[in-house]
């Protein structure tokens, strides 16, 4: 008899943990979804999880410039575009 109690236990403890991680990770994730901002060299930077249309998840950046600054490009050569 003891040994049913102990079955039907543990069986009861593993239904239970699989229907608790099942509606985790059924939760829908709102985006954009803010990773992590950092500010370096006057340029704010913000990292996003986003979702598409399709469903599928990608990550952005958006870099800010302090005010009264502006960005040319992330490609121009460290050495400049004319050297």
């Amino acid at each position: 008899m003891l040994n049913r109690k102990k079955y039907f236990f543990t069986v009861l403890v593993i239904f239970m943990l699989c229907t608790a991680c099942t509606n985790l990770f059924n939760q829908p994730v709102q985006t954009p979804l803010d990773l992590t901002n950092f500010t370096e060299n006057s340029v704010n930077v913000v990292i996003q999880l986003s979702r598409d249309l399709n469903g599928q998840f990608y990550i952005s950046a958006e870099f800010i410039p302090a005010d009264g600054f502006h960005l040319y490009s992330k490609d121009i050569p460290l050495s400049g575009v004319d050297a």
